[in-house]
């Protein structure tokens, strides 16, 4: 709610009743009166978040002016205040409300400071329900407050004090690796060690060597003992990023392991036990690797007594303005720069964007955005998606595994190298294939896999 005291503020307040709207899940309801008592009144039972005073609102005596503020006091508020308060009067709004905002002010920066009040003033519906502060300060870390994203902290809250193997779906992009990191310090293991693994940067023929460790001399080039990630996770979490792209046999060695907590370094004859939480991460076409005999069923099914989904960005818009907010902050710290947000504009330009990188896209463009910005705002002529896509691509490659990195730049090649080729020799197939030095009918076969049409470059 917010307390007006002068009429000519309404149309402004409802400009910032419209953000807040479009721009979280919040509603937002305000009343105006002129000596401030019919809504003092009315508010009795309900919270003040923003109050927007001046002279005329505070002309009683401080001790009224106290009394009024107290009735704010147990519900955190932003103070929108006239530069023409009295000093002493200015003091007790200080002291009574959340954050404090001197007019005059421009809207972006009512708007901008109204989005950080929200996003660090849950509402009690909010809780996730776990009554550990530890876990609600681990929790927090985890941005986001719409629907999905609760019931993301929900499943944390509930998987995390109990020793069980976890298997977290999403994305690339949507904040796996953050989710297991909270996870592990939630439980009873957050004073041990977290060891994060990428399965697709281990070729299958050295996955054993890397889990389990050798003994000196187990083979060739091995010339003392070398502990594996098992050892290294002992008492703690081993966190096993894209495993869907574990090879069969390292499929079957993991699942030996999880059905009888030992495992045996190359080159010793006997086993060794470990006490280690394995938390595994998967893209979503998890399931049809599954299906498709790529990926066993007895080790899906190990995971999936606990299943963490996360969504993608596009599912869960509302938590792009905490999102946005959090990497500005994050990164003017980083660069020591004096930064005053994102006006409305832009933050509804970015809200209404795809984002098919997901949070490590959006991070990686309001990164960009920081960098660049020596105004201050973020404004909406700063926002260039077509520069974004440019730099979301090259960032995605960056977390593929090689072969599959490999592919991708192969395929942008050859598609990017025969539409050239083609518009090079006006749409000329088997000129264009001579030159390539390629069979007619192979270079046709290309042309076939990139759905290339050669009749558009002939003039």
């Amino acid at each position: 709610m917010v307390i007006l005291n002068n009429p000519f503020k309404v149309e402004g307040v409802r400009k910032i009743q419209n953000y807040i709207q479009s721009t979280t899940q919040f509603q937002c309801h305000y009343s105006e009166c002129i000596d401030g008592n019919n809504s003092w009144q009315e508010s009795d039972d309900k919270k003040l978040h923003f109050v927007w005073l001046n002279h005329q609102f505070c002309n009683s005596s401080n001790e009224d002016c106290r009394e009024m503020l107290q009735r704010i006091h147990y519900s955190p508020t932003v103070a929108i205040v006239d530069g023409d308060l009295p000093r002493v009067q200015k003091m007790l709004i200080q002291k009574y409300c959340w954050n404090v905002i001197s007019a005059p002010v421009s809207e972006n920066a009512i708007m901008w400071n109204i989005l950080k009040y929200l996003n660090g003033n849950e509402e009690p519906h909010q809780d996730t329900g776990f009554k550990k502060i530890k876990c609600r300060f681990n929790l927090s870390l985890l941005k986001g407050s719409s629907a999905k994203i609760l019931q993301v902290k929900q499943k944390i809250a509930l998987f995390a004090p109990h020793d069980v193997n976890i298997m977290i779906i999403g994305e690339t992009g949507t904040g796996k690796e953050l989710t297991a990191r909270t996870l592990h310090s939630c439980g009873r293991r957050a004073k041990k060690a977290f060891i994060p693994v990428n399965c697709g940067a281990i070729p299958g023929d050295l996955f054993e060597n890397e889990l389990f460790g050798h003994r000196k001399g187990a083979y060739t080039h091995a010339g003392e003992n070398e502990n594996g990630l098992i050892s290294a996770a002992d008492g703690g979490t081993l966190f096993l990023d894209e495993v869907e792209s574990l090879s069969p046999s390292a499929q079957v060695k993991l699942l030996r392991f999880l059905e009888e907590k030992k495992y045996k370094p190359l080159g010793q004859p006997g086993y060794k036990s470990a006490d280690v939480t394995i938390i595994a991460a998967a893209k979503e076409d998890i399931g049809s690797l599954v299906e498709n005999g790529k990926f066993r069923k007895d080790l899906y099914y190990r995971f999936s007594v606990a299943q963490i989904h996360l969504p993608p960005l596009r599912e869960i818009k509302t938590d792009i303005p905490e999102l946005a907010r959090c990497f500005v902050e994050r990164f003017q710290t980083l660069y020591q720069k004096e930064m005053n947000g994102i006006t409305a504009a832009a933050l509804q330009s970015i809200m209404h964007h795809d984002w098919p990188g997901n949070v490590r896209q959006l991070e990686n463009f309001i990164h960009a955005l920081v960098i660049s910005n020596n105004s201050g705002w973020i404004e909406l002529d700063d926002i260039q998606f077509d520069s974004l896509m440019q730099n979301a691509n090259a960032q995605s490659e960056k977390s593929l595994p090689f072969q599959q990195a490999k592919q991708k730049c192969i395929a942008e090649f050859e598609n990017a190298y025969l539409q050239n080729l083609l518009a090079a020799k006006k749409g000329n197939v088997s000129a264009a294939a001579r030159t390539a030095q390629k069979e007619r009918s192979a270079f046709c076969r290309l042309l076939k896999k990139y759905d290339i049409n050669a009749e558009e470059y002939r003039l």
